[in-house]
């Protein structure tokens, strides 16, 4: 960025500044996970200490500016609901193995109202890979994995109706 400033004689002086900005998400496991390690904040606690850290490692030169997007509470699907059982068969057919559950996923904060608000679980399915790049510049996401997931999505409903 350019920034034109007059030198208190009549005459502008051209300074060149640099200005960076970046994304930083936080994922927030599970209450149970937190305090299993004695620890349970919420995404307010975490933004302050995280822009306080900040604010202390950066150089006296550069302006911290820490704008909060949105929270939301973390979300654990149960392994052991229908719906489950039928998302694994239905991934077990159309992929050929077993799946293995992982905690793992994104900014999803509607996901943990829908069980708080309509009392229903919640399954995530996932079809894209690491190197998808997802809400980057170059985000992609393969056919065959949309492929996949269609066949798996179709084998889901009719596992599902079947319970």
């Amino acid at each position: 960025m350019q920034v034109c400033i007059n030198n208190n004689s009549g005459e502008f002086i051209k300074v060149c500044m640099l200005v960076e900005s970046g994304d930083v998400l936080f994922g927030i496991t599970s209450e149970s996970d937190c305090d299993a390690y004695g620890d349970s904040e919420t995404d307010e606690e975490i933004t302050e200490k995280f822009t306080k850290y900040f604010e202390s490692v950066a150089p006296k030169s550069v302006k911290v500016k820490v704008m909060p997007h949105h929270g939301g509470e973390p979300y654990v699907s149960p392994t052991d609901i229908p719906a489950y059982v039928a998302a694994s068969k239905a991934m077990e057919t159309t992929y050929g193995k077993k799946p293995v559950p992982v905690k793992s996923g994104g900014s999803i904060p509607i996901v943990a109202l829908f069980e708080e608000e309509l009392g229903v679980k919640s399954i995530l399915l996932g079809f894209g890979l690491d190197s998808d790049a997802i809400h980057s510049p170059n985000e992609s996401f393969g056919l065959y994995n949309f492929y996949m997931g269609i066949e798996t999505i179709t084998s889901f409903y009719q596992n599902f109706s079947k319970k």
